[in-house]
């Protein structure tokens, strides 16, 4: 898999970020990175938060793990 220049972070993903300001990461990727993953990303050069969406109030079971680029610094 292709990956970032930090060599950390999945290029699809720096790729979402570029392009719609957020990334559904994945369960993988959440959890191999855990506290690393703001701060690699902001070696990136995009400032995020990261967001954990849990389902099961809603009829649904799971969770999305995302990322969502804060205002102004998709490239």
């Amino acid at each position: 898999m292709k990956q970032s220049k930090t060599g950390r972070i999945p290029a699809w993903v720096l790729s979402h970020l570029k392009r719609y300001g957020n990334c559904a990461i994945g369960r993988k990727v959440a959890k191999e990175l855990g506290d690393e993953l703001l701060p690699l990303l902001q070696e990136e050069g995009y400032v995020c938060e990261f967001l954990t969406i849990d389902h099961s109030g809603e009829g649904k079971s799971g969770t999305t793990y995302l990322v969502r680029c804060l205002c102004g610094n998709i490239r």
